[in-house]
């Protein structure tokens, strides 16, 4: 028996199965099977005060769609997701080029502009919420001093989205930062020597050896990116609450309302289970695009 499983394993095929088991396990346990649950739980109209399942079929998942709760907060969250994204690749991508050197000033910014990822969104949003305090906070003191009168900080649904942006682009650039500046770091000098002889200045050599090279870490960066600006919650729960009149709710901020403020499992685990339908979609689609445009600079 211990030789037939041995001569499996030594199967290069088989093999490569043996070593992804646990993950594979670990996966399923923590993720596939409460997901699936979560699917069936949004066929039921399921509460906490309920013990019993009660399965009611499509119903919630009919509701979600037709919800304006639920429109709007896709809405914030894609406009959220179609500003952040470019913001923060386009800035970490120049911040990298220029920090790519191995000089030590270089590398202790590097360090510097790393730090905001260590920290969590809720410390730095609590951290942001007493800086634009309108009373005491000492941004809005700043914006008086330079003749601004009562500065529309968190109060107006624009300006709250955009210091969400803000605040997402400061924690977040600087993981992208660090990929793509090992990416830069792996590019063949001669390319660019080569690029110099013929006349190219450092723009054109920016944009037609750097971006080119960096195709694969440019499209990882904005996958897992995109991904997690489509699970805002942190910065706009801790800040606003989703308001001025819901004008900065997400969609995981609706969510979490539905499921623990109205107690509603059922329809909560419903638009849940949608909301990873849609990513799944944004995900696949965003692969096809990035291999399409790796493959045009191959």
């Amino acid at each position: 028996m211990v030789k037939k499983i041995w001569n499996y394993c030594n199967v290069p095929k088989h093999a490569a199965w043996v070593f992804m088991a646990p993950a594979l396990f670990i996966l399923l346990v923590f993720t596939g099977i409460p997901l699936a649950a979560s699917f069936l739980m949004g066929m039921s109209n399921t509460t906490v005060f309920m013990d019993g399942f009660s399965f009611i079929g499509f119903r919630n998942y009919i509701k979600a769609i037709l919800d304006p709760r639920v429109i709007n907060g896709l809405k914030n969250t894609f406009i959220f997701t179609l500003i952040s994204i470019p913001l923060q690749i386009g800035f970490a991508l120049l911040t990298a080029s220029m920090l790519a050197q191995n000089k030590r000033i270089f590398q202790f910014l590097r360090g510097v502009y790393f730090i905001p990822t260590l920290c969590s969104f809720t410390a730095i949003s609590v951290l942001f919420l007493m800086l634009l305090d309108k009373t005491s906070g000492i941004i809005p003191y700043w914006l008086k001093c330079l003749g601004f009168q009562n500065p529309p900080m968190l109060t107006q649904a624009h300006s709250a989205m955009a210091w969400i942006i803000i605040i997402t682009l400061w924690r977040n650039f600087g993981t992208s930062m660090v990929i793509l500046i090992a990416g830069i770091q792996g590019i063949s000098q001669n390319l660019y020597e080569a690029a110099a002889v013929d006349g190219a200045g450092t723009i054109r050599q920016f944009f037609s050896i750097t971006i080119p090279q960096l195709t694969s870490g440019i499209g990882f960066c904005v996958l897992t990116e995109t991904i997690g600006c489509l699970q805002l919650f942190d910065q706009s729960y801790v800040l606003t609450k989703g308001g001025p009149m819901f004008g900065t709710e997400s969609i995981v901020q609706y969510i979490y309302t539905v499921a623990f403020q109205n107690y509603d499992l059922g329809y909560a685990s419903s638009i849940a289970a949608l909301l990873f339908i849609l990513i799944m979609i944004i995900v696949i689609c965003i692969n096809k695009i990035i291999a399409k445009w790796e493959q045009e600079n191959y």
